[in-house]
């Protein structure tokens, strides 16, 4: 009975000094549990006679124990510290309260609120001060904006970089809560209300805008479209000074790119020639008059004869091997932003977001493809030996070298383009012969013909079957039918012949004489 007592006589003492007196500064320390746990906030209050004062809030609440006590401290200890109540010998282990701190301490000495079990030597919980903030019983208050410090800000907001800028006052209040920006044109026309203390002016548009600001208490009631001052508040408002604001010029922007009509060439030449089919590379150079550089604000529309776009080339160079033998043209296209490529179309489709501009319809690079190497003509030939003879009599059998030189009327070389298929009598093909001669000693003593094959590409020889069945990958064409060289086997000497003969006058009973045609024939 005698505790409940005490406890509301001196919280009838500690809060009659603060009855008639205001808070102008403020600390705050969220509570922290230590060895037991703890709710709620503490605040070092100064009043505006001067007292300190140190208020626990509504919602603190931690165990009861024996002989808690609340300091004042540096560290998280009592040695040194200042003792502000026996929180065991009051009984008060929840609910806000309020205790007078001891004359001749400042709100800013100490760091910390130690709550501290005395009896047994224990940190109980604690809690860090923050920076002292300015209370006020008026919530609004003139100000004047910056943007810390800065009266005047430049930017480009089209260029799609963030213009993220920070927004600053004179007064003490919390933006969003008690403080507003307010977003306005040259005329003070409010565009944008701003609860935070920055804005992304990026994407805004190119006109000069103003920062102003707005105290308030209560619900803020924005006026969009009407002059800044139409904004009010349920309670107080007070608008920042007319004359102090913050100014957001949009003069940052590079200039607008200018798309000019150019003329192209290859180093300055009107007209190339080439073949896009020899299976060498064809790199042509492109270049403008202008010199405008090929990329971002520069491209090559490879069209036709009429204009109509093949293909779109973002550099200085192309290959047109490999593309067809129609003449081709290079036009360009001076543009800004993302090119719109109309493949297929009329070049004069091809747009970009931005400006652009077709190079000229009268000076363009003309790619002609008429640089190629005619096609091989294969052609019908006869053949013959190296006198243009058209038969020969060989002895394939005596041993003796008989190597024919072959020819045809046209007198294409063999080889590349030329062969000689050496056949029996019903043209069935049993040699071939890439060299402009041949050896039929050992080729038997059948006739053979020589029939040639003119042709293109690669050869495909179809030996034991016509010579008629052989071909060429690209064009071919079979000698006469009729004029070929003809291999006759008829210069063999004929053969020894053995006779039968009569008894001889030696006594001999019979004697066999081999007649050889060029031995007189003799007996003894």
């Amino acid at each position: 009975m005698k505790k409940h007592i005490l406890f509301a006589l001196l919280l009838v003492i500690a809060s009659s000094s603060a009855w008639s007196q205001s808070v102008v500064l403020q600390r705050e320390a969220p509570l922290m549990d230590e060895n037991y746990v703890i709710d709620g906030t503490a605040f070092l209050e100064e009043l505006d006679n001067g007292d300190l004062q140190m208020r626990l809030s509504d919602d603190y609440d931690t165990p009861a124990g024996p002989d808690v006590r609340i300091y004042l401290n540096n560290a998280l200890n009592i040695s040194g510290a200042v003792e502000i109540a026996n929180l065991s010998d009051i009984n008060h282990f929840n609910g806000a309260i309020t205790f007078d701190v001891p004359d001749g301490i400042d709100i800013n000495d100490y760091q910390y609120v130690v709550f501290y079990c005395l009896s047994f030597n224990q940190l109980w919980a604690s809690g860090e001060f923050g920076t002292a903030i300015v209370i006020s019983d008026d919530l609004c208050e003139s100000s004047s904006t910056s943007s810390n410090g800065l009266a005047s800000i430049d930017i480009c907001p089209s260029d799609g970089d963030s213009d993220v800028i920070a927004l600053s006052n004179t007064s003490t209040l919390e933006v969003g809560t008690n403080y507003a920006y307010l977003i306005t044109d040259e005329n003070e026309i409010l565009e944008e209300v701003v609860l935070e203390d920055s804005y992304d002016f990026e994407g805004t548009s190119a006109e000069t805008q103003r920062v102003y600001g707005i105290s308030y208490d209560g619900n803020l009631n924005a006026s969009i479209g009407q002059n800044r001052m139409s904004t009010t508040a349920t309670e107080c408002f007070i608008h920042s000074d007319a004359n102090t604001y913050l100014t957001i010029t949009k003069g940052a922007c590079p200039p607008e790119y200018e798309c000019l009509e150019t003329s192209t060439s290859s180093n300055g030449i009107s007209l190339i020639e080439i073949c896009p089919t020899d299976g060498e590379n064809d790199w042509i150079d492109l270049d403008n008059n202008l010199f405008i550089p090929v990329g971002i604000n520069y491209a090559y529309l490879i069209t036709d004869q009429n204009e109509i776009v093949q293909d779109v080339v973002y550099s200085s160079i192309y290959n047109f091997e490999g593309t067809n033998l129609d003449e081709q043209r290079v036009y360009g296209i001076n543009f800004d932003e993302s090119l719109n490529v109309q493949f297929g179309q009329n070049r004069m489709n091809t747009t970009a977001i931005g400006c652009y501009s077709h190079s000229s319809s009268t000076n363009y690079l003309t790619v002609l493809k008429t640089a190629c190497i005619p096609p091989y003509e294969c052609a019908v030939t006869t053949t013959s030996t190296g006198d243009n003879t058209s038969e020969v009599s060989i002895c394939p059998t005596d041993g003796i070298s008989d190597i024919i030189a072959l020819t045809n009327n046209l007198n294409i070389p063999a080889g590349d383009n030329y062969a000689y298929l050496i056949t029996d009598e019903n043209e069935i093909v049993q040699e071939v012969s890439y060299t402009s001669s041949f050896e039929f000693e050992g080729s038997g003593l059948d006739e053979q013909r020589v029939y040639g094959i003119n042709y293109d590409g690669d050869l495909d020889v179809q030996i034991g079957s016509s010579r008629l069945s052989t071909t060429a990958s690209e064009c071919y064409e079979h000698s006469s039918s009729n004029v070929y060289l003809t291999i006759l086997k008829t210069a063999c000497p004929p053969e020894f012949e053995c006779l039968a003969s009569n008894t001889s006058s030696s006594g001999e009973s019979e004697l066999i004489i081999c007649q050889d045609p060029d031995t007189p024939e003799f007996t003894s």
